[in-house]
């Protein structure tokens, strides 16, 4: 039968298992039963990016991610809010994945009474990998009237 004679896989697999010394660890296997670990590195997986923003009536850009790094989206928020004028609101977060456009979050309403709404989609995990070089922008589309759009972003960047 197959043994673990390496101490430093022993450990990792024992931790990565959350067992105690004192638990104890089979180094010997059964041959249909194997031993995995994923040794992938874990990188900076720290929140580094936080930005927020929200423009009247006009689309507004929250960030764009580097030409020489990988971006990962962990977070969206989107929200809008408009005065009674508006008769119909669009609101959409748009980010670029696979060299495609992709509406992330989308908000509308249709309706002649002044409000505000805020969606949360909250945490994404796994964390989307966007395009280089791309921006997250925030676009509102309204009939008429006034109308206050925006959203907030968190991610992080890894060097490739």
């Amino acid at each position: 039968m197959p043994a673990i004679q390496n101490a430093d896989a022993i450990n990792a697999i024992r931790e990565a298992a959350r067992l105690s010394i004192s638990e104890g660890f089979p180094t010997v296997l059964n041959p249909t039963v194997q031993a995995i670990i994923d040794m992938t590195p874990r990188k900076n997986r720290i929140a580094t990016i936080v930005r927020a923003g929200s423009n009247n009536n006009s689309d507004t850009t929250l960030y764009t991610t580097p030409t020489d790094k990988d971006f990962y989206l962990t977070f969206a928020s989107l929200h809008w809010a408009k005065d009674v004028t508006a008769t119909s609101v669009f609101v959409t977060l748009k980010v670029t994945v696979g060299g495609v456009e992709q509406n992330l979050l989308m908000l509308g309403h249709f309706t002649v009474t002044a409000m505000n709404l805020t969606v949360t989609e909250g945490r994404f995990d796994p964390p989307i990998k966007l395009d280089r070089g791309t921006p997250i922008t925030v676009d509102q589309n309204t009939t008429t009237a006034n109308t206050k759009a925006g959203g907030s972003i968190v991610g992080y960047t890894v060097e490739a």
